[in-house]
Formats: C-alpha cells, sequence, structure tokens
C-alpha cells in the first residue's frame, strides 16, 4: 500500500498506534518540567517540493523559521531555542547558505528564538528541518484538548492570502506579489499569549486551511463546528483570485491553507470580556461560529450545509481552486 492512498491523517493515526505514542495530537509535544511546559515541534522544507525557482534563499530561511514557530504560539508557547538540520548537494554555491541561514536567524530574532545549533548533511537535493522549543506554565498552554460543545469559535487576522497568492503566480497575474503572499508568514506568538491570557481554549494553527482543521478535529475529537460564511474575514486579495480562477472566495479562504493563522476558542460566557481584551490590545479577531456535537456544517445566508471537502493533506489529491491546480 503507497502512502498516496491512505493519506497524511491515517498515516498519523497509524504511527501514534503502533508506536504506543502517549502524547495528544497537537501543534507541540509537551513535556512538563518542573512549574512549567516544555514546547518541542518541527517542520521541514526541500526544493523543489514547497519551493517555486523563484524564491530566494533568504525567504527560504524565513519561511522554515516561521512555520515552525508558528507550531509554538499554536499552544500559546514563548519560542527560544531553534535548531537546524540541513541536506544539501555538494555543488551548491555558499552563497545560497549563507543567504538561507540570514534569512532563518532574521525572522528567530524577530521573535526572541535563538539558533542554537543543528547538523549538515549532504545530500542529492536540498532539505531544511527546524526543530523549536519553546515553554509556557500549564494553566497557559492552549491545546486541541481542550475544546468543547458551545464554546465560540475564532480566528486571527484575515483568510485566504496565501491561496490567493497562490492563484496570482500560476496565472501570471502578479508572480512576484503572489510569491510574497505565500511565503511572507508572520507567526502569532504574541497574539497567542494574549489570546490565553484572557481566556483561549482549544486551539491550533490554520497551516492546512479551515476545511483540513475542522475535518482533523471532528475525526479526532468528535467535536463538530458551525460556521458563519458571511463572518469568515476575508483578505484583500480574495476576490481578485476568486475571479482569475473561477473559484469561490469561500473556498479560496477554506480549501488551501497556508496563512497560519490561528483558529481557537472562548466560552461563551466570556465573549463581552473577551472582544473587549482583544480590541484593547489592538488584535484584530473575528468571531465565525461555534462548536456543538454534530455534523461540520456552513450557513451561507438561507441554510446550513454539511461541509463534505477535507481541504488540503498531505499524500493525497491537492484541492483544486477552480480552473487553478
Amino acid at each position: 500500500m503507497r502512502l498516496n492512498d491512505i493519506g497524511e491523517r491515517e498515516i498519523i493515526d497509524r504511527i501514534f498506534s503502533s508506536s504506543a505514542i502517549k502524547q495528544k495530537k497537537d501543534d507541540c509535544a509537551v513535556i512538563k518540567f518542573r512549574n512549567e511546559n516544555i514546547l518541542i515541534s518541527t517542520d521541514s522544507v526541500s526544493i523543489p517540493t514547497h519551493f517555486f525557482p523563484e524564491v530566494q534563499p533568504a525567504t527560504m530561511g524565513s519561511f522554515l523559521a516561521a512555520i515552525n514557530l508558528s507550531d509554538i504560539a499554536a499552544m500559546a508557547g514563548r519560542p527560544e531555542s531553534f535548531l537546524l538540520s540541513l541536506q544539501i548537494p555538494g555543488d551548491y554555491q555558499y552563497s545560497f547558505l549563507e543567504d538561507f541561514v540570514r534569512g532563518l536567524t532574521k525572522t528567530l530574532r524577530a521573535y526572541g528564538t535563538r539558533l542554537d545549533g543543528g547538523d549538515t548533511k549532504e545530500g542529492s537535493y536540498f532539505e531544511a528541518t527546524g526543530f523549536v522549543m519553546g515553554f509556557q506554565k500549564p494553566s497557559g498552554t492552549l491545546s486541541r484538548s481542550r475544546i468543547r460543545k458551545n464554546q465560540v469559535l475564532c480566528t486571527t487576522n484575515k483568510m485566504g492570502k496565501s491561496a490567493s497568492g497562490y492563484v496570482f503566480y500560476r496565472s501570471s497575474y502578479r508572480k512576484e506579489l503572489g510569491l510574497k503572499l505565500m511565503y511572507d508568514v508572520k507567526p502569532r506568538i504574541k497574539e497567542a499569549s494574549v489570546i490565553a491570557e484572557y481566556g483561549g481554549k482549544f486551539m491550533m494553527d490554520l497551516s492546512d486551511g479551515l476545511y483540513s482543521s475542522i475535518s482533523q478535529m471532528k475525526k479526532d475529537y468528535g467535536m463538530g463546528f458551525r460556521i458563519v460564511e458571511d463572518e469568515l474575514p476575508m483578505d484583500p486579495h480574495v476576490s481578485k483570485a476568486a475571479n482569475l480562477s473561477g473559484a469561490t472566495r469561500t473556498d479560496i479562504m477554506c480549501k488551501f491553507g497556508g496563512d497560519y493563522e490561528l483558529l481557537f476558542t472562548i466560552d461563551n460566557s466570556g465573549y463581552r470580556d473577551f472582544r473587549d481584551a482583544m480590541e484593547s490590545n489592538k488584535i484584530h479577531v473575528s468571531y465565525i461560529g461555534d462548536t456543538w456535537a454534530g455534523e461540520n456544517m456552513m450557513f451561507d445566508g438561507d441554510s446550513w450545509n454539511i461541509i463534505d471537502q477535507p481541504g488540503y493533506e498531505h499524500f493525497s489529491p491537492k484541492p483544486k481552486l477552480g480552473r487553478i491546480e
């Protein structure tokens, strides 16, 4: 049986089962140490899988740092240390590696994180893996398992930026802007900390998109989401991307992923105080629905419809955006 026959989620389920992993399925592994949780995560990129030919090495390094830091943000942690493991062909120019590390360390420093070492090997293609470690008190660590019925579902900032960039690049509309929209990732470290302080419950990042995230949560925890379509916070580029691709604006916001915003819940009873706290801290939060025991559904203005799209998943057919593959 090939990996493409079962998909990423089933692969993870089988590894957890066969290896007797006791960790919960979260954005980070959690190790309890004295009075704090140590949060550890890892993520990889490679050429050509993750980067188009025009992407510069510094942008690649920054992107790798950001997507690892986003996992720490997804559990409201404080990132501190980063390790870098490289596999790189011997015929690459040293300037490529120098620029890659420069971009990576610039982003790490912007979020108070050190590059503390790693490993370098010669290989047949370029691959870089980050290992990030952060800390948080147990009471402030937000995990997926804290989800419950009747919580308010929220997201930070806008949705559909990365998918819009992909459409722009693939349609040759504005390729340079498209690359910036896809690879300029901002891990929401500060936002997550404030969300945790003022009552956040469940949280994860939207690396694979809204449809993928809620499908995963339904499978892992049996919790469904009721989402109001008109409340989805649309990135300014989504409408143009929809016109270029023929995809709906909702599909561009929900189907593709790559935005690395935070999806989280709060208790209904704390909604007003939480909203006021976000406004006073200048954190943009949209309240897009709630959690319940039923199926994942979306209200289109007239009726509730079951969401039957799984979204993005590695080792599975990639979702199309209208005419764009």
